[in-house]
């Protein structure tokens, strides 16, 4: 696709030009000119030219946990109405944006004119209703299959009367302004949480929810200003652009064969311990947290690799599964974690401090694993010990083993020392990670030009995912801040005369729950709005609570059967019962509970490094 090469080509130049600046200002004492203006605008072009293709290959994230229990022709109906649904919210979006393009001037800086980048969004956007509209037809037409013309026109009439009731909502503000607003955002959430549970993407349903909910209390009129406004402004934001460039390091080190060399060469070296093979997918999955950004890339390299060669040599299979599982949970805490830089942009962090904040924990925990593993494996007759490698072997393999953690010190020193910002760091491991996959790609026998490529496009497509879900929480947010929910909770809170620690254990547990169904993107994206203002009102430090809130989602995803994590995991592994694999990874959850309890007791563990910096 066209638009797919654009983002291609842009999302390539936007590291080429964030590591030039670097050079430029280091080497010859002269920065970029309006660098940072530029590639806040660039950024529109990645996430915009991404959105139909990720929305085709299903990569939007979504939830949908009722889908799977419904007839074939029931869940045709439904994801047709859904898809109705999103193809009204971008009609909207795609008409805000060009309103606001038609309206907009110069950008002071650069002299550009910026209704440039706005149609390149409200085009991104229009692509993606063609997308919607052929969903809708594709919906329909299995109905027709399964059920005849009657039933499609059964279908049809539905459609009519969903779209009759959103106008009916939107135009019926006399008989909300009857109801508190409190009570309005209340009915916000449970309908949020009703489409999410459809099958809705969680972005677009909270985009949705949001518009509807602003209509609802202030009128149309604010309600399509927000839509002219959020969408371009949340995501033309330089703190955005470290994301992407992350990213594209993550997909680098991925699909040149590193990370597969890494757990491979892991378990070989790990082997002759009690334990050795688990004992390797854990200290792997640690090194890996720090050129992976989410778990889930994490659970699918570990998948291809540890737990074939664990099942080749005869070890127990839900035994592999939970550690791989456990393995992914320290990707959460470790930096550079895509959910504490979710965390990090939503509730207006200092990236840098999230980071330094997780990594004592993620350390600890990685550690906990370890030693448990360790101990666990010299009780069981399976572990036995091979023989260690020869020493030539074994300086090969520590070579290979540190290659992820060499990548990572680069970003890392750089920003803890303060010489570069977050989207610096991000282009300079970016830059780290592809040197390293030019030099690795001859052992996988692959093309450096292919690796480039289909690095690119796994990062444009997370990256256009994320941007869709950090404009749908926008606009969620602007609707929550209406509702004032947020501050009668934190006066509820405070009013219950409860310690703060009983207060924070249910907030965990919460938490918790949400972990155990959902994925921790949408449980960051969905409650940050509700909850985030409660927990400051409290007088929680926001960093602290950004690795208890890393920690109690992974807790809810160690002890889920829902969790995508293990559902990649579990693929190469046949016959595992939700009950094998949960005996596998309850040790883990009680290693993370005890965590759990000492950063609760000793806050410090987390916000002393971040305290260093000023």
């Amino acid at each position: 696709m066209l638009a797919n090469s654009v983002g291609l080509f842009t999302l390539g130049l936007m590291a080429i030009l964030v590591v030039a600046g670097i050079m430029l200002r280091y080497f010859f004492h002269g920065p970029l000119p309006v660098s940072y203006e530029i590639l806040q605008l660039m950024m529109i072009i990645p996430v915009a030219t991404g959105l139909a293709y990720t929305a085709l290959r299903k990569g939007h994230l979504s939830i949908g946990m009722l889908k799977s229990r419904l007839s074939s022709r029931n869940r045709a109906v439904i994801d047709s109405i859904i898809n109705f649904l999103c193809l009204g919210m971008f009609v909207l979006i795609t008409w805000g944006t060009v309103l606001e393009a038609e309206s907009s001037r110069l950008d002071q800086m650069l002299k550009i004119p910026v209704f440039l980048f706005l149609y390149i969004l409200a085009a991104g956007s229009a692509i993606l209703c063609l997308v919607f509209i052929y969903n809708v037809i594709k919906q329909l037409a299995k109905v027709v299959r399964s059920s005849g013309r009657q039933a499609c026109v059964r279908s049809l009439f539905l459609l009519i009367l969903i779209l009759v009731f959103f106008v009916w909502l939107i135009m019926g503000q006399e008989w909300l302004a009857v109801l508190n607003r409190e009570l309005v955002g209340i009915l916000g959430i449970i309908s949020l949480l009703a489409l999410l549970i459809f099958g809705m993407p969680v972005a677009v349903a909270l985009a949705l929810t949001g518009f509807i909910g602003t209509v609802c209390l202030q009128g149309i009129g604010p309600g399509v200003g927000v839509l002219r406004s959020i969408p371009f402004n949340a995501i033309a934001s330089y703190t955005f652009i470290a994301i992407p460039l992350f990213l594209l390091m993550t997909a680098f080190i991925q699909q040149s064969g590193i990370a597969q060399s890494l757990y491979a060469v892991a378990i070989r070296s790990f082997r002759h311990l009690p334990g050795g093979h688990a004992l390797g997918v854990i200290a792997a999955s640690a090194l890996n947290a720090a050129v992976s950004v989410s778990g889930q890339s994490s659970a699918a390299v570990a998948g291809s690799v540890a737990l074939l060669q664990m099942e080749k040599e005869n070890q127990d299979s839900a035994l592999s599964v939970s550690k791989i599982a456990a393995g992914t949970t320290i990707t959460l805490l470790i930096p550079p974690s895509l959910g504490l830089m979710v965390y990090a942009l939503l509730s207006k962090l200092s990236i840098i401090k999230i980071f330094l904040a997780g990594l004592i924990p993620g350390i600890l925990l990685s550690s906990f694993f370890l030693l448990y593993t360790f101990f666990a494996g010299r009780t069981r007759l399976k572990a036995a010990c091979s023989l260690p490698e020869p020493a030539e072997k074994r300086s090969l393999s520590g070579l290979i083993l540190l290659l992820p953690v060499g990548i990572w010190l680069i970003p890392s020193f750089g920003l803890y020392a303060g010489i570069f910002t977050p989207a610096e760091a991000a282009a300079a491991g970016a830059l780290a990670a592809f040197i390293m996959a030019a030099s690795w790609t001859p052992v996988w026998g692959r093309s450096i030009v292919s690796v480039a490529g289909k690095s690119l496009l796994q990062a444009l497509h997370t990256t256009s995912m994320v941007g869709l879900l950090l404009i749908g929480t926008i606009i969620f947010s602007h609707f929550i801040d209406l509702t004032a929910l947020p501050v009668a909770l934190a006066n509820f809170a405070a009013g219950l005369n409860l310690s703060s620690a009983i207060i924070l254990i249910f907030i965990c547990l919460v938490y918790i729950l949400l972990g155990y169904f959902l994925e921790p993107l949408s449980v960051i994206v969905f409650s940050l709005p509700v909850l985030f203002p409660v927990i400051m009102a409290l007088d929680y430090d926001p960093i602290w609570f950004g690795v208890i809130l890393m920690l109690s989602i992974g807790l809810g995803m160690l002890l889920s059967p829902y969790r995508l994590n293990r559902c990649l995991a579990a693929v190469y592994s046949t016959g595992i019962s939700y009950k094998e694999m949960l005996a596998g990874v309850l040790p883990f959850a009680v290693l993370t509970i005890v965590l759990l309890i000492i950063l609760i007791a000793f806050p410090q563990i987390a916000v002393w490094l971040p305290g260093l910096l000023w």
